[in-house]
């Protein structure tokens, strides 16, 4: 997950005896750099979005850069896996490594050991490496390890670095919680995925539960499992959950998935294991539409996908997309409906993103509902008033928002929603606070819903 890359590559510096620089500073007994004052303009915001994150990034690296100019800075991620020269030729930037990272990082710690800028022989040897040479050129290493690294040979996050309660999540039942990454990618191609591995690279069951036995000695007793797709292979999953099982491990956790490989066996051994929620992509609840975005779902696989959670007892957070291509407004309502009919717990609605490296997202530039490369402009001058392109060929940004407000609505505030939130209060009162909790999470979710699309209204009118 988000949070477990920056640690691990923390911890291959810190094994290095290298001082690490963070802009998030996490931990008082760790030599981090703390970047206390951020541009004034990126603060304060009612909502933070991706390309927010990419701004904000920009801003940061100013800072340390201004802070700590003797400092290295490099940098990785989505972004520069998309957009590597363009992100390398940043003068903010010394280098950037693209795919996946661990060990090429740890290679270009070596090398910068050194003192003096390295030779092109040394960074020719980095797996991923982008960086300006003396001439000021652009040179980009091939990533041979990108959807090919061993995962059980990469060190686990080093979590005595963080203060586990600094990163609690409101949707969690504990109070501290850890992340963990059992697998990588997903070779399906939904049309809209921005997943950067297409193969599907796995983690033994010995060894994430290994992981599991070192957070829990922690004293952290909950684990986000954030993999792209973990149940895509049925008997490594039923291998975890056994071994979760044979070492007596106690704690609870959530996973995400997929609808289908599924059945009611698999999910009683979830929860026999301490799964309490999953988190699945429906997307839509139109058949035309899981159709045409390459989703390779049935509604009727979905539906029994619900029937065994609910048999075992396993809470459901379904995502559901709106503002797809040729998509109407009834069948986004079909979604809706379809999201109060097969009985989730939670509901979280979002519109149609084009990213880039997307099939969609290709599709818009030839249609020109596109204008342009929006993205790559993006990737070259990050500013705070990008917007996110949508599908807007037939239905218009301000009526998306509207659909959009209008599905958080009718699922949360539905009489059948509300009567079964409060039935469990009745049932669990010792659990209520925990309830509640979770409650207004999603609930905050609607909230914020309105106050961006009510934003959105408001630059519209005052800058289109």
């Amino acid at each position: 997950g988000g949070s477990a890359m920056p640690k691990r590559l923390a911890l291959e510096a810190t094994r290095q005896g290298i001082n690490v620089l963070s802009a998030y500073g996490m931990s008082e007994t760790c030599p981090f750099l703390t970047i206390a004052q951020i541009p004034s303009e990126s603060k304060n915001n009612d909502e933070i979005d991706c390309k927010d994150v990419h701004f904000l990034n920009k801003c940061i690296l100013k800072v340390v850069k201004k802070t700590a100019p003797f400092a290295h800075l490099v940098v990785g991620g989505p972004h520069v896996t998309l957009y590597p020269e363009i992100v390398a030729s940043s003068d903010l930037v010394d280098f950037a490594i693209f795919g996946d990272g661990e060990y090429g990082f740890k290679q270009l710690v070596d090398i910068l050991k050194g003192g003096s800028f390295p030779s092109k022989d040394l960074l020719a040897k980095v797996p991923g490496l982008t960086y300006k040479n003396e001439n000021k050129e652009i040179v980009k290493i091939p990533n041979h390890l990108h959807d090919a690294t061993d995962l059980d040979q990469i060190p686990f996050p080093d979590r005595t670095l963080v203060n586990p309660a600094v990163y609690g999540n409101p949707g969690n039942k504990s109070q501290t919680a850890a992340t963990i990454v059992t697998s990588r990618g997903c070779p399906y191609k939904c049309n809209f995925c921005d997943i950067p591995h297409k193969n599907y690279n796995f983690r033994t069951a010995a060894n994430v539960a290994d992981e599991i036995e070192e957070i829990l000695s922690l004293g952290i007793n909950e684990i986000n499992i954030m993999d792209d797709t973990f149940n895509l292979r049925r008997q490594r999953i039923v291998d975890i959950c056994n071994e979760i099982i044979d070492r007596k491990l106690k704690f609870q956790w959530v996973g995400r998935g997929r609808v289908y490989p599924f059945d009611e066996e698999l999910a009683m051994l979830l929860k026999k294991s301490g799964c309490y929620r999953f988190h699945i992509g429906i997307e839509s609840g139109s058949k035309e539409i899981l159709d045409d975005i390459g989703k390779k779902i049935s509604l009727k696989q979905i539906r029994n996908f619900f029937k065994f959670c609910s048999t075992a007892k396993i809470d459901v957070l379904a995502y559901f997309i709106l503002g797809f291509p040729d998509e109407t407004e009834e069948q986004m309502h079909e979604s809706i409906d379809f999201s109060k009919e097969i009985g989730c717990k939670y509901a979280y609605f979002s519109i149609l993103s084009l990213f880039p490296g997307t099939p969609v997202y290709e599709l818009g530039k030839t249609k020109n509902v596109v204008q342009g490369d929006p993205w790559l402009e993006f990737a070259k001058n990050p500013v705070k008033d990008f917007k996110i392109p949508f599908w807007t060929e037939t239905i218009s940004r301000d009526r998306l928002f509207e659909v959009l407000r209008e599905a958080y609505t009718q699922f949360y505030f539905s009489p059948k929603y509300l009567g079964q939130r409060v039935f469990e209060v009745l049932r669990s009162p010792k659990h209520t606070g925990g309830m509640v909790k979770q409650e207004w999470l999603w609930l905050s979710t609607w909230s914020q819903i309105r106050r961006v699309s009510k934003a959105h209204s408001f630059f519209n009118s005052n800058i289109e």
